[in-house]
């Protein structure tokens, strides 16, 4: 096993699931319209990565659910549009066939009063917002999985920011992650290809408490691992996760894992996402 302290780079940045598909009703913020750019993503080997997975069953990896696609997506690749007080950025991605996309920044950058928020297109759910001050960090951040093959990333910022020449928002999209695999057991879907078998602990009370520390980790926007909270005896809430040393040690020899924790395994650590509830009924942390 191993701890972790303050490994996420995000901080109270909350997953909403509208089960009436009413976002736009209940976030009027969010703007959908037909002159967002998109860019579509290519062609997924669906068969090539199951069996791949089946494969590495034995070998002790993290979980795989999706298949990245490297990319170099930044402002200029989206359109602005004014709205009252706000100059707001859209840019949509559609990977086809997907049951979810998320998405790995390598740069983010968020000025004063700025909003970024990511939805799916039929209004289901809705990572965020996200703002400066859930960005603990320079560098990297890890979005949440939104379930669907159409993903509208959102940005909105003052205009004032603008006409007063301060520091304009930025960023830098790296990887965009085609989930393959049906990561939210609780969406009904006709295909097969789900997380496994789930019995929600809602319904038992002896584990209740208990699962609102499971954490569910989130590797390179493509694996899934999980930990759990741990308090400490300070009681200050700093986040430490408890994890299973499978979880960070990736790197391979021979087909298998090879053991010993890289500096690149460890710096990877400060760009895991973390949702403190695998059913995203609780606030990231």
């Amino acid at each position: 096993m191993v701890l972790l302290g303050s490994v996420s780079a995000m901080a109270q940045i909350t997953t909403t699931y509208y089960e009436r598909k009413d976002a736009f009703q209940m976030r009027p913020e969010l703007i959908l319209n037909q002159n967002i750019p998109t860019k579509r993503m290519g062609k997924v080997d669906v068969e090539k990565l199951l069996k791949e997975d089946f494969e590495n069953e034995s070998k002790g990896l993290p979980f795989r659910f999706g298949w990245g696609f490297d990319v170099n997506y930044t402002l200029k690749d989206g359109t602005w549009e004014e709205s009252g007080s706000w100059r707001i950025w859209s840019l949509k991605i559609f990977s086809p066939g997907a049951f979810s996309l998320n998405f790995v920044f390598e740069e983010l950058f968020l000025s004063p009063g700025a909003q970024l928020n990511i939805f799916n297109a039929v209004g289901s759910m809705v990572f965020g917002p996200v703002t400066d001050k859930q960005i603990l960090q320079k560098g990297g951040f890890q979005t949440d999985i939104i379930a669907g093959d159409e993903v509208i990333i959102q940005l909105k910022e003052p205009v004032e920011i603008n006409k007063s020449k301060k520091e304009n928002s930025s960023l830098k999209i790296s990887r965009v992650a085609h989930g393959y695999k049906n990561t939210f057991p609780f969406i009904s879907e006709e295909n097969t290809r789900v997380l496994g078998c789930y019995n929600d602990v809602d319904y038992d009370a002896i584990w209740k408490d208990a699962s609102e520390g499971v954490a569910q980790l989130l590797l390179n926007g493509e694996h899934l691992c999980t930990g759990a909270l741990l308090n400490n005896t300070a009681q200050n809430f700093r986040p430490y996760i408890l994890t299973a040393f499978h979880c960070i040690d990736i790197d391979m020899i021979g087909g298998c894992p090879d053991g010993v924790l890289s500096t690149t395994e460890i710096n990877r650590l400060a760009n895991w996402g973390i949702n403190v509830s695998i059913w995203g009924k609780i606030p990231r942390l």
